[in-house]
């Protein structure tokens, strides 16, 4: 050997001698190198920055080496492997050789990864890997061009992974027509537009995501039979499909699927009976589609045999469309939703979920709910609730009494502020095995000693997190931020009168206070509010600093009935903060907890630049709204008439009509609510907007 004389030979051979005795040292002393982990028949010996392969004796038969250095592999490679193998993990090795006789010593070897080792097809000995009867090869990574299989026989095959190898263009199933038996098959992430599954006939899993697919594939011969009568799994996530009618087309060549993705494909419609035609289909998988807008048809979704959908963050710019009534009417038997950021409109919800009478796990994280949706008081299968994210501020004990089977919810990043036995009962809590309540903004005060003592003491296993800081106040204003555990009432700080005494005094005095009240203001009604205006004028209105709309915190309050609250949300809110960005002040959605009704209505009309009274029979019978109007009109004596903007939704009753709201009617124009399918909706939007301007 040039450049090395006899005592560098003697040198390097006492060195491999040294090695191979600390090996046999190694083995015989725990079975397991020191250099590996070792749990019965798995050695993983992974990323350990070895040139070579420690002594793996029997019984190790599934070895992981990834993450090495074994540049070469030869004869001699695997020498120190047992011939009893069946699993070798040799991924992302720096491979660039493969000799002839590499696996000749491994005959038991059945399952091989030898993915992203940037080998080419030349030097890849067909007969050191295709000579063993290997059932699952992955070749991901490696740079191997689909010509590579065309002169191999391989008959023991079934599993085969070439993702990443930059294929580019269109794949023809002949390529494997020498390996009639794959039953799994990986082309991820090539760049392939097209593919012909000729001679896939025992196919059963197919995955093409993140490839560059406009349409869906065809699997029909030219006499329309099925090319691959076994398909069952369909992964095409992450493509460029954007209708299904080559799905729909396909119903009868791929009616052995059960699971087909779609994910993150830009759909923008899917179409009456699109899947009806799929007679197994089990699980769908239509999430974070990202078209300009999103219309589901009312049969679209109609399949027997579905049982998971997955179908949230639709990318749309806007909402969307669809007919609660009808979208899940012929889905029955679906165990598993998941609607993630879709945006529902409340009193869509029941009847979206309404049909789902089998329905196990529901998931509605971040579709911008104000309350829990009533419907799930009737699905009575339910196991997990998850919803998160939302702007729910209370809910209700009664929702979960008929759930027997719940054992997860899931209510974090709301607006709750107080949990108590009205919110889960013990029947309800005794069910659970996991409750996520953390980050609500929680008001600190009696009304939450249960809570904290019950729950986040005597059950907080159940709790899906024990972290203090996930758990805050954001009330009372000296509790601020500060965590739930900072605050420990005694029992007697909270219960300093016995629960009769409670009742009889609070009800003695509350009879007496309303018989008075009443009385006093049936006589004195307009006097009293005279006094308090002209108490309130020599007080002086108290401006906010600024003209600017800096100091306004909402382009506009709305006062409105609960009653009108559907029109609200789906027309107005819809219209001005969902077309034209504005920030409404919507008392369910903006009051913060922890202050009075009175200072809050007072404090936001200061703060929002225009007041929209939406004025109906049910808004002139309730009192905070003509609260509300009182406040407005003081608001408009103040700034002048273009501060207030009136809605009227319909005739107003007479008996109905208080004198303010009589008196302002009179002197101020309003815009008025047209019929459905009158041309003046139109007009009506843009007096609004044009009302709604500085």
């Amino acid at each position: 050997m040039r450049g090395m004389n006899s005592r560098d030979i003697g040198y390097r051979a006492h060195g491999v001698y040294v090695l191979v005795l600390l090996g046999l040292f190694t083995a015989i002393t725990n079975g397991c190198p020191s250099v590996c982990q070792c749990a019965e028949d798995i050695a993983d010996c992974s990323n350990k920055n070895l040139s070579y392969i420690p002594y793996l004796p029997n019984p190790f038969r599934k070895i992981y080496l990834s993450g090495n250095f074994y540049q070469n592999i030869t004869s001699r490679t695997f020498h120190n492997i047992s011939a009893n193998v069946y699993f070798l993990d040799v991924s992302n090795c720096k491979i660039r050789q493969i000799s002839s006789q590499a696996f000749a010593g491994l005959q038991q070897l059945r399952l091989l990864n030898i993915s992203y080792n940037k080998f080419g097809q030349d030097q890849i000995s067909v007969s050191s890997i295709f000579s063993l009867n290997i059932s699952s090869l992955d070749l991901s990574g490696t740079n191997t061009n689909l010509d590579f299989f065309a002169s191999i026989e391989c008959f023991s095959l079934e599993k085969l992974f070439l993702k990443n190898n930059q294929i580019n263009g269109v794949v023809n199933g002949s390529s494997f027509v020498n390996m009639p038996n794959i039953r799994e098959l990986a082309l991820d992430d090539n760049g392939i537009y097209n593919i012909s599954v000729e001679g896939l006939k025992k196919l059963s899993n197919l995955s093409l995501k993140l490839n560059e697919f406009i349409f869906f594939p065809k699997f029909c011969d030219s006499s329309n039979g099925s090319l691959t009568p076994s398909l069952v799994y369909l992964d095409l996530q992450q493509n460029h499909i954007s209708n299904l009618i080559y799905l729909y087309k396909a119903h009868r060549c791929v009616r052995s699927l059960t699971h087909l993705v779609l994910s993150y494909n830009p759909i923008r419609i899917l179409r009456n009976e699109t899947f009806a035609g799929l007679p197994c289909l089990t699980h769908l998988y239509l999430d974070n589609l990202f078209s300009v807008e999103m219309i589901i048809e009312d049969m679209s979704l109609a399949s027997d045999t579905l049982q998971e959908l997955y179908i949230g963050n639709i990318g749309a710019k806007t909402p969307p469309r669809f007919r609660a009534n009808y979208v899940f009417k012929n889905s029955s038997e679906l165990v598993k939703l998941d609607m993630s950021h879709m945006y529902l409109m409340e009193s869509n919800v029941t009847s979206l979920l309404q049909p789902l009478i089998k329905l196990k796990e529901l998931i509605l994280y971040g579709c911008r709910l104000l309350e829990i949706p009533p419907a799930i008081s009737r699905l009575f299968n339910l196991t997990s609730v998850n919803l998160g994210n939302n702007y729910i501020g209370s809910f209700s004990s009664h929702l979960f009494e008929n759930l027997k089977h719940l054992k997860k919810l899931a209510l974090f990043a709301n607006r709750i502020s107080v949990i108590d036995t009205n919110s889960i009962s013990p029947a309800v809590l005794s069910r659970l095995h996991e409750l996520d309540v953390r980050w609500n903004p929680y008001a600190c005060t009696c009304d939450l000693y249960w809570f904290i003592n019950h729950i986040m003491k005597e059950k907080k296993t159940i709790l899906i997190s024990s972290d203090p800081s996930d758990y805050r106040c954001s009330s009372p204003i000296h509790m601020y931020n500060r965590t739930l555990s900072s605050y420990d009432p005694s029992y007697y700080q909270c219960h300093s009168l016995t629960t009769q005494e409670v009742v009889v005094i609070a009800t003695s005095s509350t009879f007496v206070l309303l018989i008075m009240l009443v009385v006093f203001y049936k006589k004195y009604k307009w006097h009293i509010k005279y006094y308090l205006y002209l108490l309130r004028s020599r007080k002086g209105y108290e401006r906010i600093g600024g003209t600017d709309d800096e100091t306004f915190l909402f382009d506009a309050f709305v006062a409105y009935n609960e009653d009108d609250r559907s029109w609200v949300i789906s027309n107005l809110m819809s219209e001005l903060e969902g077309k034209e960005q504005y920030r409404l002040c919507l008392h369910e959605r903006d009051f913060l907890p922890g202050k009075t009704i009175f200072s809050q209505i007072s404090h936001t009309i200061q703060r929002s630049r225009k007041v929209i009274l939406v004025i109906s029979n049910s808004f002139a019978k309730s009192q905070w709204c003509q609260y509300e109007t009182l406040v407005a009109q003081n608001r408009l004596i103040d700034d002048g008439a273009n501060v207030l903007i009136v809605v009227l939704l319909g005739e107003i009753q007479s008996k109905f009509r208080t004198e303010s709201l009589y008196m302002l009617l009179k002197t101020m124009t309003y815009i008025r609510w047209p019929p459905a399918n009158s041309p003046g909706r139109e007009l009506f939007w843009n007096k609004v907007k044009l009302a709604m301007k500085p």
